[in-house]
This record gives structure tokens, C-alpha cells and sequence, in this order.
């Protein structure tokens, strides 16, 4: 009988590891740093982050990039310090809404606008794709604080969910101080005025370190966050929010601050900042990225 006892606690176990649905799940209680992949999408960043030696909770909203993670060799072998939900990142007030998520054959462009969700980008060589096509499916939804609530607090947390970034945030700042994550990072995917905003919301909340990083060279990854983030102006050293403000201009050469922030084969830049401490001072890492993130996705 207790043979059998083990057994069964054994196969709760190793459910448990394949997938994560439940928001009532405990927080889990381990000794690893906690990145939070908020766009899994391929698992790209997910896999560098594993490889690291850090535990991995990820984000997708897209049913058919997590199934096709979940049935990957590659991503058992990571799966005790993995897991992967199938929901949708939205804002504080559609939590336990069933929205419509666009899932594009080209399978970043996928998104909850339509518009985005179901370009074709034939104006664009970065996401050249005449032939792509969109389709609708329903997901379940979930917010960046409610995953932080769950799981604890974060090393780091990546943002990158095509028009989504903003929700994640706003309702990311909404935690105790203890709960933020201390790194995090968005893509400036949105005119400029909005990513002002954004980092400057960040300060407020306690971010008191920012970089504007050029991810041109990852291919296609998000590359080296915290530290090792290399801004377009200040190599490693952490800016000021208005300093670092000014630099978005740089990395995008961009001359109004309400112009859009486009794709195109020359630019793709990230926000990138760094949490204080509660009395405003800086925060002694205890997890700090190694140098090697540096040349995780260099083609």
C-alpha cells in the first residue's frame, strides 16, 4: 500500500511539471533564480534561460507553439525547472475574460488585435510573409501580477508579447516592492510617446536603472538582460530614465516622439531596467546572468 502511495505521488508530481492551469496553484518553493518568458513563442529564450541553471515560468497564448514545446525531447529534458502555460497575458480588468487571440502562420505576428495578428508584412523584409494567413481561437487569460503572486518573486522577467506589453507592466507595478521582479525588459514595439510613458511608470514603481538595447545581433532571441545588457549609448552602465529616454532615438533614429516604432531590417530595440531597492538604493543580486548569455543567440 505505500508502494503504491509513493507511486501515485510520483505520477501528481510529474503532472504537475507538464503544465501549469491552475491560479490556485501554491507558490513553488525552490532554490533556483525565477525568469519569467512572458512570449514563449518558440522557446528560444526560454531554452537559454534553462540552460543557465534558472527556473522557467512561460507564457503563450498560441496553443500550437506550447504543444509542440510540451511534445519536444528538448524541452523534457528541462521540464522539472519548466513550465509552460497556454494563456493569454492580459490587463488586471479582462482577467477571466475568453478572448479572441489571432494565431498567424508566420507564428510572431500572432496577437489579441486582429490587425497585428493577421498582418502579412509584405512592406517589411524582417517579417516578409505574402502568404500568411490568420485564424481565431479562444484562451484563457492571466495577468503578469497574478503570475508573480503565484510563483514568487523573479530574477528576471521578459516582455514581449505584440501589443501586450503595456497590460504585462501596468499591472506588473501593481505588486508590493518585495514582488517585482528585479529585471525586466519590453519591446518598443509602440510609438515612442507610450514607451516614454512606460519607463517612466517603471521609475515610479522603485526601477530606478534603464537601457535601450539593439537586439539586431541576437538572431532573433532577446539576448543578455540585466547586467550584461549592452545599451546604444552606454555599453553596461545603467541610465537614468530621461537619459535613457533620449537614447530610444538612437536605437530607432527616430525624430518625433509620437512617431511609431517600426520593424524593419535595420532596428529592433528593448527596454531594459533595473529595480532599487525600497529605500532607493541599489540591490545586491544574488543571481546574476553569466557572461555566456552574452553569446547565447549570436548567429
Amino acid at each position: 500500500a505505500r508502494r503504491a502511495t509513493v507511486s501515485m505521488q510520483l505520477m501528481a508530481t510529474l503532472a504537475a511539471m507538464l503544465t501549469v492551469e491552475d491560479d490556485n496553484k501554491p507558490r513553488y518553493h525552490h532554490s533556483l533564480p525565477i525568469i519569467y518568458d512572458i512570449g514563449f513563442n518558440t522557446g528560444m529564450d526560454a531554452l537559454a534561460y534553462l540552460r543557465h541553471g534558472n527556473f522557467v515560468v512561460a507564457v503563450e497564448a498560441n496553443p500550437k507553439q506550447t504543444q509542440l514545446a510540451r511534445s519536444s525531447l528538448q524541452y523534457k529534458t528541462f521540464l522539472p525547472n519548466l513550465r509552460l502555460i497556454n494563456a493569454g497575458v492580459v490587463a488586471d480588468s479582462e482577467l477571466g475574460a475568453n478572448l479572441t487571440f489571432w494565431v498567424n502562420t508566420n507564428d510572431v505576428l500572432s496577437s489579441f488585435d486582429k490587425e497585428r495578428g493577421c498582418r502579412n508584412r509584405q512592406d517589411d523584409i524582417s517579417y516578409h510573409c505574402p502568404k500568411c494567413k490568420c485564424y481565431p481561437v479562444h484562451v484563457k487569460t492571466i495577468t503578469c501580477s497574478r503570475l508573480v503572486e503565484q510563483w514568487g518573486k523573479g530574477l528576471y522577467m521578459k516582455v514581449d508579447i505584440e501589443g501586450r506589453d503595456e497590460a504585462c507592466l501596468e499591472s506588473m507595478v501593481k505588486l508590493p516592492h518585495s514582488l517585482l521582479p528585479i529585471y525586466v525588459s519590453f519591446e518598443i514595439n509602440m510609438k515612442v510617446n507610450r514607451v516614454e510613458a512606460l519607463m517612466r511608470m517603471l521609475s515610479q514603481a522603485g526601477y530606478y536603472g534603464f537601457k535601450v538595447v539593439d537586439q539586431r545581433s541576437f538572431a532573433g532571441g532577446s539576448g543578455p538582460f540585466g547586467e550584461h545588457a549592452v545599451s546604444v549609448v552606454s555599453g553596461v552602465r545603467w541610465l537614468g530614465v530621461e537619459e535613457a529616454i533620449a537614447s530610444i532615438y538612437t536605437c530607432w533614429k527616430l525624430e518625433h516622439p509620437g512617431e511609431a516604432a517600426r520593424h524593419t531590417n535595420t532596428a529592433w530595440c528593448d527596454v531594459h531596467a533595473k529595480l532599487g531597492s525600497s529605500s532607493g538604493g541599489d540591490i545586491d543580486v544574488e543571481f546574476v546572468a553569466p557572461a555566456s548569455y552574452q553569446n547565447e543567440y549570436v548567429g
